[in-house]
């Protein structure tokens, strides 16, 4: 073990890994605030984009998930394109 010290609050700590930067608790709050961000930028992209969530058999999702990536586009664009030609 080696003694570290920490990026963000300066605490010292002991890591086997050479390359960590971050002591265990300020590791878990980046962790969480990368959470955060993320949650908040898929909200504001479904807002903008008019997109919600469905509930959607495992075995059809698969089917869609397989079509959106043959089509290189998204799952939203497979079930538009569906309900189009009907």
């Amino acid at each position: 073990m080696e003694k570290h010290f920490c990026m963000a609050c300066g605490k010292e700590f002991e890591a086997e890994n050479t390359m960590v930067r971050y002591c265990p608790e300020c590791q878990a709050k980046k962790k969480e605030e990368q959470k955060a961000k993320q949650k908040a930028y898929a909200k504001e992209r479904n807002a903008k984009l008019g997109l919600t969530n469905i509930s959607i058999y495992k075995s059809d999702k698969e089917i869609l998930v397989a079509r959106a990536k043959e089509q290189n586009t998204t799952m939203a664009e497979v079930i538009k394109a569906i309900l189009a030609k009907k």
